[in-house]
């Protein structure tokens, strides 16, 4: 019997079925070709390149950002003692207002690094800053905040805050 003629006799179901099972073939042929990360759905990209956001990083280390404020990077360690490292660049006439609202009382920062905010890599520049102050101050829950400032440019002053474990 021709296979027109089996297929034809077979009920509709198993020929979708079939039909189902070729394009699935296809697809993933396509995704080797041109590589999997285009073929994934967009629910699985959305989490695994979550937008990094003013408003959700202030919120994983506990500060609110003043307006003008631009996020230039985000550096997670997962473990034992995780850490969150933030780069921000604000408007100089928000910083006063901005330090207020933190856990650190202005007074607290001296000048230099003081070995509290780490070496330099790629975005995260503290080691640059031709005036950086820093100071720390203990969190709930087991955890310090490190703050450090750069008010060199004048108009704008380069935020560095790590957020860590103890």
């Amino acid at each position: 019997m021709p296979a027109v003629v089996a297929e034809a006799n077979r009920p509709a179901v198993f020929v979708m079925a079939r039909q189902f099972a070729t394009s699935r073939r296809v697809l993933l042929a396509a995704c080797v070709l041109i590589g999997f990360a285009a073929c994934k759905s967009k629910g699985s990209q959305g989490t695994r390149q979550v937008q990094e956001t003013l408003e959700s990083v202030g919120k994983e280390v506990g500060l609110v950002f003043p307006a003008g404020s631009r996020l230039m990077g985000v550096h997670r360690e997962r473990g034992a003692d995780d850490l969150i490292a933030v780069k921000v660049e604000m408007p100089a006439a928000a910083w006063t207002g901005f330090v207020a609202t933190t856990p650190i009382d202005r007074a607290l920062f001296r000048p230099g690094e003081r070995g509290l905010l780490g070496p330099d890599d790629g975005f995260w520049d503290p080691h640059k800053s031709k005036n950086l102050h820093t100071a720390e101050t203990p969190l709930p829950h087991a955890r310090v905040l490190n703050l450090g400032y750069d008010d060199s440019r004048g108009s704008v002053i380069s935020v560095y805050i790590v957020n860590h474990g103890t």
